[in-house]
């Protein structure tokens, strides 16, 4: 099996495992509490914002597979963040569940990829802290640090990852709290990933995924 098929299989079993997580842990709320406050109602909505928003689900498959070629030790690092992120975030939905009502829309194409959006999310809960956000933090700092990456896909990385984080405002598919929550996670996330990744356990992970270093 050569490099790329395992990266491509290992991204995909972490990705399945998110999901897992995050839609098996609605089935676990049942008290709802909504995160809005007064800020949110002067964010507007901007349906032209869910074509970012959509770019983080190609995001999330691509750039890690991108980040091993260039730094093996930072893509481990990533992986950890990322895991660890995925079961704080779960953890906080089951212990302070929220939901909030979305807007109504119109008829027009961009809104109706909109109106897309918001039925994936299947029951409109887990909200706070935003995997959109907090993944999205992650990869934009990872992009920076990685010195090895061509500048140009560094800042296309960040560019993009910006966009999200305020499409998850502009498209009223979050509210400000989700987005303030995602903060303190992705960075308890990379402070846990990185230090590990260096500590000598990325080299053994790597061995046993039976990846180079």
């Amino acid at each position: 099996m050569n490099t790329l098929t395992k990266l491509i299989i290992i991204q995909a079993a972490v990705l399945l495992l998110q999901i897992i997580l995050y839609f098996g842990s609605e089935r676990f709320q049942h008290v709802f509490h909504n995160p809005q406050c007064r800020l949110d109602e002067r964010i507007p909505r901007i349906p032209a914002f869910v074509y970012p928003y959509v770019l983080w689900f190609p995001l999330i498959v691509i750039f890690p597979v991108w980040l091993y070629y260039f730094s093996p030790e930072n893509w481990v690092a990533l992986q950890i963040a990322w895991i660890f992120c995925v079961f704080v975030s779960v953890a906080a939905y089951l212990a302070f569940p929220t939901t909030f009502q979305r807007q109504e829309l119109g008829q027009g194409t961009t809104e109706r990829l909109l109106a897309l959006v918001y039925k994936t999310s299947y029951r409109g809960v887990n909200c706070a802290p935003s995997l959109h956000c907090s993944t999205s933090m992650m990869i934009a700092f990872v992009a920076v640090v990685t010195n090895q990456m061509p500048w140009w896909l560094r800042i296309i990385s960040v560019l993009v990852s910006l966009a999200i984080i305020l499409a998850t405002q502009f498209t009223k598919q979050h509210v400000l709290l989700d987005l303030l929550t995602a903060i303190p996670v992705a960075v308890v996330s990379l402070s846990i990933g990185f230090p590990l990744a260096f500590s000598g356990a990325g080299a053994s992970i790597l061995g046993w995924l039976g990846l180079a270093f």
